[in-house]
């Protein structure tokens, strides 16, 4: 026997055996049958009589009601305990309600050990299954980006295909050597090459792509909204806030001076009032809806094809586009009052050149793709890129966003691509092999265009939660939801971000973990807490 746990059980799994055949035996027999001594026997068919108070628990005593207990219970700590940090004292309460308390132990103190056990096993995982992963180097597109927490740094690196986190760490800064000094080794490690990194603009983060990974830079379209959001949709919004009161005073105060039957004047001015307030609220909401119709307009830009006839998007067409909606939300904001105090807008003009590199990059990207397969018809090289690539990379943006106003814009380009795509000549030559074939292709490349890196900003809000349910965040507590997200989470195609990045397959993490956690914890008398009383004296020694 590996532990004496296991010991205890297997001698009370025989007597259980034993006592199951015939219940009229002496503890002499039943000793003697199990092959162990009268006082081991005697012990164990005691507990057994404990345990066994609930119509299940006879089902725990067997060989697979344990094994089920063992999934139930590693299982739970897996999804509630890592996953989602639900707290010990809650977990105790749900196996007590589950009423296996009598047979495993339920305590806290029991299962903080066993979640400690169980982070340890889930980082032992993933450093077993990336050493398999050999072979030819990959090529990603990354995210870079750090969260705080108080004092606490936390550096990520996201491959944005794949969703796979490849460096998640705690760190002392973010300097340039401190970015090369954490990543390198683990991209080495994981036979990973970066292609493009989207990040912001840190200098830290561009010096590590001209330095460090000696790659091509793309700016993310999610900080640069966002700054022109918190500068300017806030204020919009509170101007609109502002009629909209001013809107709901005046005619409060116009009905009651009707309702008082106030003299005509009065009335009439109440009546103006209103009118002039009214005309104040339609001009800030127009306001507003105009500013959103330019940030969604900067939104759609950047994108591989354009929206009104799908043909290929160039960089040049695309700076024009956001210089234009630069001059309109300066325009606006000249209008409403909006001082710049921050240079908000002349940052963004400024990052336009760095907002479409990507368009440029996916396009070289696939034509590279096609020739390197050896397409190099030109009729297959434009069906495949102006007729299949549209209409596969339009109905993924439209599954995607969450935006009601913009997800009617992809479906128009996606109904436009798909008829153009059916009317082709060379549509209906392939055979139904060839068609997946392409399929599969174009998915391929669709999913590696990026422009913005929204998924790391995702990860640090989950680290937030993590932060804010563990009560702060200690490295196997930060490292072991990492692996989770790698190996354990998929996607609504089943696929996990290991599979996705590497093609392959790796081991189910429960069924490993479950052939490595051991025994689980025997249940303990808890002891009885002592309700004290402010009317009883203590008593102290003279």
């Amino acid at each position: 026997m590996n532990s004496l746990t296991e010991k205890i059980r297997f001698i009370g799994g025989r007597i259980f055996a034993v006592l199951k055949t015939s219940r009229k035996l002496t503890v002499r027999d039943l000793a003697k049958q199990a092959n162990t001594s009268k006082s081991s026997a005697h012990r164990q068919a005691l507990g057994i009589k404990k345990r066994n108070i609930h119509p299940e628990s006879s089902f725990w005593e067997q060989e697979e009601g344990y094994e089920w207990i063992r999934l139930v219970y590693f299982g739970t700590l897996l999804i509630f305990g890592v996953e989602q940090g639900v707290g010990a004292d809650n977990l105790s309460r749900f196996f007590k309600m589950l009423r296996l308390d009598t047979h495993i132990g339920t305590s806290p103190s029991s299962i903080r050990a066993s979640l400690t056990a169980l982070q340890d096993m889930i980082i032992r995982f993933q450093e077993e299954v990336e050493k398999c992963q050999g072979g030819a180097i990959k090529n990603v597109i990354g995210a870079a980006d750090e969260t705080f927490f108080g004092n606490l740094l936390i550096l990520v690196f996201m491959d944005l295909s794949s969703g796979y986190i490849i460096l998640e760490d705690i760190a002392d800064g973010r300097s340039f050597d401190t970015w090369l000094k954490m990543a390198e080794p683990r991209l080495e490690q994981l036979g990973v090459k970066v292609q493009l990194l989207v990040s912001d603009r840190a200098k830290a983060l561009i010096k590590l792509v001209v330095d460090g990974f000696n790659c091509e830079h793309h700016a993310d379209i999610f900080h640069s909204q966002n700054d022109i959001s918190k500068w300017m949709g806030s204020a919009l919004g509170r101007c609109k806030s502002k009629t909209k009161r001013n809107l709901n005073k005046c005619v409060a105060s116009q009905e009651k001076a009707e309702k008082r039957e106030a003299s005509k004047t009065i009335v009439e001015t109440k009546v103006k009032q209103v009118e002039q307030a009214k005309a104040e609220d339609r001009v800030a909401t127009q306001d507003l809806d105009d500013y959103r119709k330019t940030l969604r307009k900067i939104s759609l830009t950047i994108h591989p094809f354009k929206l009104k006839d799908n043909n290929a998007q160039d960089s040049a067409n695309a700076k024009k586009a956001l210089r234009e909606q630069t001059k309109n939300i300066k325009t606006l904001a000249r209008k409403r009052g909006i001082y710049d105090k921050n240079g908000v807008m002349n940052k963004f003009k400024n990052q336009i050149s760095e907002l479409v590199p990507s368009i440029v990059f996916w396009w070289l990207l696939v034509l590279t793709n096609l020739l390197s397969q050896g397409f190099r018809s030109k009729e297959l090289l434009d069906w495949s890129m102006f007729y299949l690539l549209p209409t596969v990379y339009w109905h993924k943006q439209m599954k995607k966003t969450k935006n009601t106003t913009i997800r009617k814009e992809y479906e128009k380009a996606w109904g436009k691509a798909l008829v153009v795509y059916h009317t082709h000549a060379l549509t209906g030559t392939f055979s139904e092999d060839e068609i997946l074939f392409w399929q599969n292709w174009a998915q391929e490349m669709v999913v590696k265009f990026h422009r913005a890196s929204s998924a790391v900003e995702g990860r640090n809000g989950f680290l937030t939660q993590i932060y804010n349910n563990h009560r702060g965040l200690s490295p196997n507590r930060l490292k072991a939801p990492a692996v989770l997200h790698n190996f354990f989470i998929t996607r609504p195609d089943g696929s996990t971000a290991v599979e996705r990045l590497f093609g392959e397959k790796p081991p189910d993490l429960l069924e490993w973990l479950l052939h490595r956690m051991g025994e689980l914890p025997l249940p303990r008398k808890s002891r009885k807490r002592v309700k004290s009383n402010p009317l009883n004296l203590l008593s102290v020694p003279a």
